[in-house]
């Protein structure tokens, strides 16, 4: 009889300690989701505060120097440097990247990269934007066929920006899922329209088109957050 109580106690025991355990491993799931979640949501706030704070310094740098005309074009513009900075730094201390080494390599990567890729595209957008004597002056150097690829350009550039970027995140092992692949090409791709549309909300004087969505800084918000939305941490990540 005192062999079956003893049993009895430590079935109890050991029913009791299994769902301590238990109740443990379920509080520390809990925790690590609701740390994951944070991180995902101060990863989003700091991608939009900073595209919005690029935006700013753009159309402030801009209306400081003079808003008429195409003035805005002739000289350097410090807001892109920042910018640039700006989100390197964003991938290094917020994205979902889990190691922080990789983290600050990844920022690294896209400095030392920023560079060759913003000749590239300014080039190509000085080709699409170009027009008059300018236009016919580089079809008389290039040639028609020639000078029709290069003002093209910019078309087939831009979108491989992005998918540079989806290139990026996948091979720092975040997880890609179709949602993120339209979700950023969506905002990315549609940086312009989105872009002219506010234009036409807000700016009642000035003409909503493409030239007056990077001369007003409209687009490079909606750039940033469309090339950031692949590096965002999920929500079920763990450090």
């Amino acid at each position: 009889m005192c062999c079956a109580l003893y049993c009895c106690i430590f079935g109890r025991f050991i029913s009791y300690g299994g769902k301590f355990m238990e109740n443990i491993e379920n509080s520390s799931k809990s925790k690590s989701k609701s740390k994951s979640k944070s991180k995902s949501k101060l990863s989003i706030l700091t991608l939009l505060i900073f595209a919005a704070i690029s935006g700013v310094l753009w159309r402030v740098e801009v209306q400081l120097n003079g808003w008429e005309g195409l003035k805005w074009i002739s000289y350097f513009h410090w807001a892109i440097p920042i910018g640039i900075i700006l989100f390197a730094l964003w991938l290094a201390v917020f994205s979902g990247v889990s190691d922080k080494g990789k983290r600050l390599w990844l920022g690294g990567l896209f400095l030392l990269s920023s560079i060759p890729l913003y000749i590239l595209v300014f080039l190509s957008f000085s080709f699409f934007f170009v027009a008059g004597p300018s236009a016919f002056a580089m079809v008389a150097n290039f040639g028609v066929p020639l000078f029709s690829l290069l003002n093209l350009s910019i078309l087939f550039i831009y979108p491989s920006l992005l998918v540079l970027g989806w290139f990026t995140a996948k091979r720092f092992g975040l997880p890609m899922s179709w949602v993120i692949y339209l979700l950023s090409a969506a905002v990315f791709l549609g940086a312009f329209p989105l872009a002219i549309f506010f234009i036409a909300i807000a700016e009642k004087r000035i003409d909503p088109d493409a030239i007056h969505a990077i001369k007003t800084g409209y687009v490079f918000p909606f750039m940033m957050i469309g090339l950031g939305i692949p590096f965002i941490p999920p929500e079920n990540s763990i450090d």
